[in-house]
C-alpha cells in the first residue's frame, strides 16, 4: 500500500504550508506537487451524495447478502482512488511517504470513511494569531474569521472524540510548539510518519526561509509566495499582542471558548451584563456592518471577505 500522510489545517493560514515542508525536509518524504493543496475531504460530501444517489439504483437485497456493496465500503474506495490519484502526482516517491495538505478541516468526520488505514496530521494555530494573520492577507472580515475559527476548532475536537479507536491515526500538532520546541515537536511527527527524526536537525527548520508571511505583503494586493530569509524579527505567535481591549473583547466573545479548550488561554473571560448586551448587539448587527466591506472588496478586488476557508 502507498505510503501517504495527510495534512489538515484548522484553517488558512494555520501554517499547514509550513509544517508540510518541515516534514518534507526528510528524506523519506516528498510532497504531492504540483498539487500543493488537495481540497479532495472538503469536498467529500458530494462523494456520499454519489454514493447515496448510485445505491438508489441498486437492489436493497443486494447489500443484505453481499457486506462489500455497503456506503462506508464503497466510499473507502473512491478514497483509495484519490489516493492513487495523489502518489501518481508524486514522481519521486519511490519508496517515500507522500505528505498532501489542505487548509481546511470541512468535512474532516468523512476522513475515517474516506482512508480509513491513513494517517492525519492536524495543525492547530491560535486563533488570534491565525485571525490577525488572515485579516492582514486576504483582508478577511475580523468577526466571521473568529466565528470560524472557534467552529473549526470545535469540529476538530468532536472528530478527535468520536475516534478514539483510531488514535494512533491522527496525530494534533500546534503551530506555536513547533516553533518553540523544535527538537521535540520533529520527534513526535516523524516518529508518527514512520521516519527517524535523526535525519533532519532543527537548525534546518530554524534557517527555513519564510513564504506567504502576512508581514511581507506590505501594500500589495495579494500575498507574495516567493520564499524570503527570517529576520530576527520575526514572531507569527503574537501578532495580536497588539489588539486594542474591544478587539480582544469580540474575539473572547465569539471564540474564548476554544482558546480555553485548546489550551492557548488558563480560564475563559467573563463578561458584565453590559458587556454581554454590547455583544448580543454586535452580533445582531454584523450583517449589516459588514455588507459595505463586502461590496467594496468584491467589486473593487474581486475578494470574498467573509470567505475563510
Amino acid at each position: 500500500m502507498e505510503k501517504v500522510c495527510f495534512v489538515l489545517g484548522v484553517m488558512p493560514r494555520s501554517g499547514t504550508n509550513f509544517l508540510a515542508n518541515v516534514i518534507t525536509l526528510h528524506p523519506e518524504c516528498v510532497d504531492s506537487a504540483p498539487l500543493h493543496e488537495d481540497f479532495l475531504l472538503s469536498q467529500s460530501h458530494w462523494l456520499q451524495w454519489f454514493c447515496r444517489r448510485t445505491k438508489r439504483n441498486w437492489h436493497p437485497k443486494w447489500e443484505k447478502r453481499n457486506a462489500k456493496l455497503a456506503d462506508d465500503v464503497l466510499l473507502a474506495h473512491i478514497g483509495q482512488g484519490l489516493t492513487d490519484f495523489v502518489c501518481d502526482l508524486a514522481s519521486e516517491q519511490g519508496d517515500k511517504t507522500v505528505i498532501t495538505k489542505t487548509p481546511s478541516s470541512k468535512q474532516l468526520r468523512n476522513f475515517f470513511r474516506l482512508f480509513p488505514e491513513r494517517k492525519l496530521i492536524i495543525v492547530i494555530r491560535d486563533g488570534r494569531a491565525l485571525v490577525e494573520s488572515g485579516v492582514r492577507s486576504f483582508d478577511w472580515d475580523f468577526e466571521k474569521a473568529c466565528f470560524d475559527w472557534h467552529r473549526s476548532t470545535q469540529r476538530i475536537q468532536r472528530f478527535v472524540e468520536c475516534h478514539q479507536d483510531k488514535a494512533e491515526q491522527i496525530l494534533l500538532v500546534k503551530y506555536e510548539d513547533l516553533l518553540a520546541n523544535t527538537d521535540i515537536e520533529l520527534a513526535r511527527i516523524y516518529a508518527f510518519i514512520g521516519c527517524d527524526p535523526s535525519k533532519v536537525a532543527s537548525q534546518q527548520v530554524r534557517e527555513m526561509d519564510v513564504i506567504g508571511s502576512s508581514e511581507k505583503r506590505g501594500q500589495q494586493q495579494d500575498v507574495d509566495w516567493k520564499p524570503v530569509k527570517r529576520s530576527a524579527s520575526f514572531d507569527p505567535a503574537h501578532r495580536h499582542s497588539q489588539w486594542p481591549s474591544n478587539k480582544q473583547r469580540r474575539f473572547d466573545w465569539l471564540a474564548g471558548k476554544s482558546l480555553v479548550e485548546m489550551g492557548y488561554q488558563e480560564e475563559a473571560k467573563t463578561f458584565t451584563l453590559m458587556e454581554r448586551c454590547y455583544q448580543r448587539l454586535a452580533d445582531l448587527t454584523w450583517g449589516v456592518r459588514v455588507l459595505p466591506r463586502l461590496i467594496y472588496h468584491a467589486v473593487r478586488y474581486r475578494k470574498w471577505i467573509i470567505k475563510t476557508s
